[in-house]
């Protein structure tokens, strides 16, 4: 069962979200936090799922994104930070106060795993699954790809931004178009090394974590994941790199772990994780 639902963030802005729950109890509360320029309809069949076994999951736009796009582009005053510190831990405290859960979980995709650290209280998150999560810094992905995301980070986003009013991030290919303040914030990121120690809470996850990172995945090269990773040293961390042969698929990318019905496979690894993680502190797991 899908509904609707508002959610109100600290500096009374509301968000679009939806919750996804069949009929008993659940077992714990999933929170997403999407990537960039994603809508979270991206996220329903993954919900949907996860509801089946047990788990409510809500999923929510941040600000300037689907539903919760509340005015013109140009005029909203959005960041990306505000995603994190505002947005995200809007869902989190929603979910703290309106469900009790039993356990409090997150699903961190892309940019969602670099927000998390910017939440009030992030160590009140019981368990991570990090889906194609890194860190944005333009010297983790290979050249000659480094150089041209350096180009685009120092030149073309800026650029466009100060031209047109907004990030005009369809054009690019980098999902929806995006207010101002989240475009420039995010090319200051992508130009900063280690930008993830400057979070303010960026040590204070301390739970269960586990990482699927993927082959083929151009935005989220092995390395940028490394990076995330690492930059949470008190996570029990569990990992695994996986080619698209290893799920029987030709393709995974960056996002199809949501778009495809892997019910059979990491969806259901991912389902049993969540509902029965066990505190294996400091275990981390082998990678391919």
């Amino acid at each position: 069962m899908e509904s609707a639902l508002r959610i109100r963030c600290a500096d009374g802005r509301t968000l679009a979200g939806s919750l996804f729950h069949g009929d008993d109890e659940a077992r714990g509360i999933v929170v997403v936090a999407g990537a960039t320029g994603v809508g979270r309809r991206l996220y329903a069949r993954l919900a949907e799922f996860l509801a089946t076994r047990g788990l409510a999951v809500l999923t929510f736009d941040y600000r300037g994104v689907g539903g919760s796009r509340d005015e013109a582009l140009r005029h909203d005053p959005a960041r990306l930070s505000d995603w994190g510190r505002l947005d995200l831990g809007a869902a989190l405290d929603w979910s703290e106060r309106e469900l009790q859960p039993r356990a409090l979980s997150v699903v961190a995709h892309s940019v969602g795993g670099q927000l998390l650290p910017l939440v009030d209280r992030p160590e009140r998150v019981d368990r991570v699954l990090y889906v194609a999560a890194q860190e944005g810094y333009w010297g983790h992905w290979p050249m000659p790809l480094g150089l041209a995301f350096l180009a685009l980070c120092r030149v073309v986003m800026p650029g466009l931004v100060h031209a047109t009013g907004f990030l005009p991030a369809r054009t690019l290919r980098l999902g929806e178009d995006l207010p101002p303040g989240v475009g420039l914030e995010w090319a200051r990121w992508a130009r900063t090394r280690d930008y993830m120690q400057r979070a303010p809470f960026f040590d204070r996850l301390c739970c269960p974590a586990l990482a699927y990172g993927f082959s083929d995945d151009g935005l989220a090269p092995r390395r940028a994941v490394d990076r995330l990773l690492a930059s949470q040293p008190r996570l029990a961390l569990r990992r695994r790199h996986l080619s698209p042969a290893d799920l029987g698929m030709t393709r995974v990318g960056h996002f199809g772990f949501f778009r495809h019905d892997l019910s059979g496979s990491l969806w259901a690894e991912s389902a049993d994780w969540l509902c029965d993680a066990p505190p294996t502190e400091g275990a981390q797991e082998g990678t391919r």
